[in-house]
C-alpha cells in the first residue's frame, strides 16, 4: 500500500501524517465497523489511527483511538471533510479540534506546522 500511495498518479508525494497537504503527525481513517468497538455508535466523524511523536497533532493532545467531530465549529463526517479543512488552513494557523476519545469529549488546539 505504501508503495501504491508514493506513486506518480498521486498528485502529493506520500509521507505519514500528511493530511492535505500539510504534516500535522495524524493518519484519519472514517468510521466504520471500529465505531462499536470505540462506543462512538451514532455519531460521525473521523477516527485517528495513529499519531507521529512529536507531531503538531502530538503536540495537540490527539490520541490514537480519538474521535475528531469537528474541525473550527464545522462537522467532518468524512475523511475527504477533514482534509477539505486542513487543506484550507494557513500555516501557523491554530485549529479547534472537538475530539471525542472514550466517554469525554473536548477541544484541542491545533497549530499548522509552517
Amino acid at each position: 500500500m505504501l508503495a501504491a500511495a508514493a506513486t506518480q498518479w498521486n498528485s502529493l508525494p506520500f509521507r505519514p501524517g500528511l493530511v492535505g497537504g500539510h504534516c500535522i503527525g495524524v493518519d484519519p481513517y472514517s468510521l466504520t465497523t471500529r465505531a462499536e468497538q470505540l462506543g462512538y455508535q451514532g455519531l460521525h466523524g473521523v477516527l485517528v489511527s495513529t499519531v507521529e511523536s512529536g507531531s503538531a497533532a502530538e503536540d495537540a493532545g490527539l490520541q490514537r483511538g480519538a474521535l475528531i467531530l469537528q474541525v473550527n465549529r464545522h462537522p467532518v463526517p468524512s475523511v475527504q471533510a477533514f482534509r477539505h479543512a486542513i487543506r484550507s488552513a494557513k500555516p501557523g494557523q491554530k485549529l479547534l479540534l472537538l475530539v471525542r476519545l472514550g466517554d469525554g469529549t473536548q477541544y484541542l488546539a491545533l497549530e499548522v506546522p509552517k
